[in-house]
C-alpha cells in the first residue's frame, strides 16, 4: 500500500501531518472545522493582544484584561497550599507601584526569569492601589515583543488552546504560498491589495496595527468578491435554464371577475409579473409591499395565469392564523380530505412526529418521508390541484 510523502505539503495535506499535532490533537481541531492545512492557514484569529502598549502598574485598568510592564524585584519561591495545589510567586514593579504575580500549579513559571530584567505581563490586574494582583499571567520579554508586539487569538475548543493554535500556524507561515490567490495582479495592482500569501502571514503576525489593517482589507475583498462572483453565477445559471414556458395571459378575466378594482400598482405589478413569466428564462422577481398593499391579489393573479397555461401551482403559507394564504391551505386541505392539526411544535418535539407539515415565511418543509418520496412531494401535489379548484373557470 503506497504511503504517503509527508515532506511534501499541499493545501490539501492533513493537519495531522504537522510536528506536533498527533491524533487526538488532529480530533480536536477537527471539531473547528479544521482537517487540512489549508483549513489551518485560514483559521484566522478573532483578535489580537497588543503588547507594544503596556500600561504603568499604577494605570492598569482594574477587572480588564490588560498588558503592564514591570521589573522583577521579589522571587520568594513557591510553596504547597491545603489541598495539594502549588503556588509560584513574583513581585514586580516599576517607578510608581508594584505587582504580586501568582501561579498555580505551574512549577516552571518563574525559572527563566531573571532578578532586575523587565518583562511584559498579559492578564487581569485585581485589587486597590496599595495592593495590585494578577494570576497565572503571559510573560514576554522586550525581545519577543519587538520581533512580534501582537499576539493573535484564535477561536479555541475544550482541549485546544490559542496558543497550542498559534503555535501550529507559526509553522506553517513560511509555506503560505501554498494557497492559490484566486485575484489576480492586475486587480492587487489595482485597489493596493496584499498578494494572499503575504496577507495570510500578516493576518496571523502582524507588526503593526496597519498591517493587520491591510491583510483584514486584502482578506475581506477577496471574500466578498467571491461571495458576489458566486451569486452571480448562480443568478446566470438560472437564467440559461428555461422555466415552463407560456404564452403571456390577459389579465382582464381576472380582473373582471374581482367585486372591486385593483390599484393602478396592483395592475403594473402583475403586468410585470406577466412579462417575465412568458419570457424564455426564469423568473426571479421580489414583490415587495407595505401590509395591506394587496401583494397576495397580485401573487393571486400569477397563479391564475400559471393554472391557465395548465401548469400546477404551490402557495406557500405564512403562519398567521388570519392570513389569506393560510385560509386558501386550510382550504385545499379540506377539499382533498387532508386534516391539518395547527399547533406551535417545541424542537425537542420534532423526532417523536412520524408525519410534519410545517408551514412559515420559507415556505412548506416536510419533515418525515412516506415509502422513500418526500411528504412535501405528495401534500404540495395534492394541494396544487385543490388551489386550481378554488379559482374561477375563466
Amino acid at each position: 500500500m503506497p504511503t504517503e510523502n509527508r515532506t511534501t505539503l499541499t493545501p490539501d495535506t492533513p493537519v495531522r501531518y504537522l510536528k506536533g499535532v498527533g491524533p487526538k490533537t488532529a480530533e480536536r481541531f477537527e471539531k473547528l472545522g479544521i482537517v487540512t492545512l489549508a483549513d489551518l492557514l485560514c483559521h484566522y484569529p478573532r483578535r489580537y493582544i497588543d503588547f507594544s502598549k503596556p500600561y504603568s502598574i499604577a494605570e492598569a485598568p482594574a477587572d480588564t484584561e490588560c498588558v503592564v510592564k514591570g521589573e522583577v524585584f521579589a522571587k520568594p519561591g513557591g510553596r504547597i497550599l491545603p489541598g495539594g495545589r502549588r503556588m509560584e510567586r513574583i513581585t514586580a514593579g516599576d517607578d510608581v507601584a508594584s505587582l504580586e504575580i501568582t501561579w498555580f500549579n505551574n512549577p516552571y513559571a518563574t525559572q527563566k526569569l531573571q532578578l532586575g530584567q523587565e518583562y511584559y505581563f498579559q492578564g487581569i490586574v485585581t485589587g486597590g492601589m496599595l495592593r495590585r494582583q494578577m494570576v497565572n499571567p503571559q510573560v514576554r520579554t522586550d525581545a519577543q515583543v519587538k520581533s512580534s508586539p501582537f499576539e493573535a487569538v484564535y477561536p479555541q475548543t475544550e482541549g485546544l488552546t490559542s496558543s497550542a493554535i498559534a503555535k501550529c500556524v507559526r509553522q506553517l507561515l513560511p509555506h503560505a504560498e501554498l494557497l492559490p490567490d484566486p485575484l489576480p495582479s492586475e486587480m492587487l495592482k489595482k485597489y493596493r491589495l496584499l498578494s494572499k500569501a503575504d496577507a495570510v502571514r500578516a493576518i496571523h503576525c502582524p507588526a503593526t496595527e496597519e498591517e493587520a489593517f491591510a491583510a483584514r482589507r486584502r482578506l475581506i475583498y477577496e471574500e466578498l468578491l467571491v461571495l458576489q462572483l458566486g451569486i452571480g453565477r448562480m443568478k446566470n445559471h438560472g437564467a440559461a435554464s428555461t422555466g415552463a414556458p407560456m404564452k403571456k395571459a390577459d389579465a382582464s378575466p381576472f380582473w373582471e371577475s374581482l367585486s372591486f378594482s385593483p390599484t393602478g400598482a396592483q395592475r403594473r405589478a402583475v403586468e410585470e409579473i406577466l412579462t417575465d413569466m412568458s419570457g424564455e428564462t426564469s423568473m426571479n422577481r421580489l414583490l415587495q409591499g407595505d401590509v395591506g398593499s394587496g401583494k397576495t391579489l397580485v401573487a393571486a393573479a400569477a397563479i391564475w395565469a400559471c393554472i391557465r397555461s395548465g401548469y400546477q401551482v404551490a402557495l406557500l403559507a405564512p403562519t398567521a392564523p388570519t392570513s389569506v394564504e393560510g385560509t386558501l391551505l386550510r382550504e385545499a386541505a379540506r377539499r382533498i380530505g387532508l386534516t391539518l392539526r395547527e399547533e406551535p411544535v417545541r424542537c425537542g418535539d420534532l423526532r417523536r412526529l412520524d408525519e410534519l407539515l410545517y408551514v412559515d415565511h420559507r415556505g412548506i418543509t416536510a419533515l418525515s418521508r412516506c415509502d422513500g418520496i418526500p411528504f412535501m412531494s405528495l401534500t404540495a401535489e395534492r394541494l396544487a390541484g385543490a388551489l386550481e379548484a378554488l379559482f374561477p373557470k375563466m
